[in-house]
């Protein structure tokens, strides 16, 4: 049976803060580090990566996934969105990190919770004050000290607070998430710790949380280039997320104007 160490666990990109007694978390958003990362760094000399395939577990399960939108004071919607499959995605690592995309900057609160299936009281319940900016956002359960147990269904859900007395007034988005009961069909498919390959192996086993995970990382690495942009717009495409991918595109066209400038 597959060793779940054999997983890496994902970069920790959360810091916490203490504010009037409130717990205050500051998400990350890598695309905010990119041009440091990739500034003095050593180019990849590898090939480019290749189109990566994502086959979910479970063919034909439902749709349970819910995207926000909210109407600036202009025309322009801002929207909202977990990054999951519209089914329960699974992961095989105890603590995954989770994304969420916001079109837009946000001034109000967010609130972030993470609560098993049919239950009421969140297990993660957390509030960034003061907004956030646009972008894709990571959240790590590593951080926040939080485990999935394995074969237990959990919702994540992101909603921006308008109106502190009326919720019902929120931008919500959610989706379903579950740590994978059975690894073994990744026994010999892992032959390295190298992200670009491990994005591949989860993507093609049905991991969706791990496989965005490395491909964001890989993304990211020092001495990537845009390619790993386009692998990861073109893997949100297959799960319903043309929306987070044409950001990710925009990206990818802001470093080529940049690079023939």
């Amino acid at each position: 049976m597959c060793q779940l160490a054999r997983i890496p666990r994902i970069r920790s990109a959360i810091h916490t803060g203490i504010l009037a007694g409130i717990l205050i978390l500051s998400v990350q958003t890598p695309v905010a580090d990119e041009n440091r990362n990739r500034q003095g760094a050593n180019k990849d000399t590898r090939p480019p990566p290749s189109p990566m395939v994502y086959r979910p577990p479970f063919r034909g399960a439902p749709s349970n996934r819910v995207l926000g939108g909210t109407r600036n004071a202009g025309t322009r919607s801002t929207v909202l969105s977990v990054i999951s499959p519209e089914h329960t995605g699974l992961s095989g690592s105890p603590q995954p990190n989770l994304y969420f995309f916001v079109s837009d900057d946000v001034d109000d609160d967010v609130q972030i919770a993470l609560t098993r299936r049919n239950a009421i009281e969140p297990i993660i319940d957390r509030t960034i004050s003061g907004g956030i900016a646009a972008g894709i956002h990571l959240v790590s359960l590593a951080s926040m000290g939080v485990s999935l147990n394995i074969g237990q269904e959990y919702r994540f859900s992101v909603a921006i607070i308008h109106d502190s007395a009326n919720r019902s007034k929120d931008t919500v988005s959610s989706g379903f998430i579950a740590r994978a009961q059975d690894l073994s069909s990744l026994e010999g498919k892992i032959e390295s710790d190298d992200d670009r390959d491990l994005a591949h192996v989860y993507a093609e086993n049905g991991l969706w949380y791990d496989a965005f995970a490395a491909v964001s990382r890989a993304d990211f690495a020092d001495g990537a280039d845009e390619s790993y942009h386009q692998v990861r717009a073109d893997l949100l495409k297959q799960v319903g997320l043309g929306h987070v991918a044409s950001h990710d595109l925009f990206i990818v066209r802001s470093l080529n104007v940049g690079r023939n400038d």
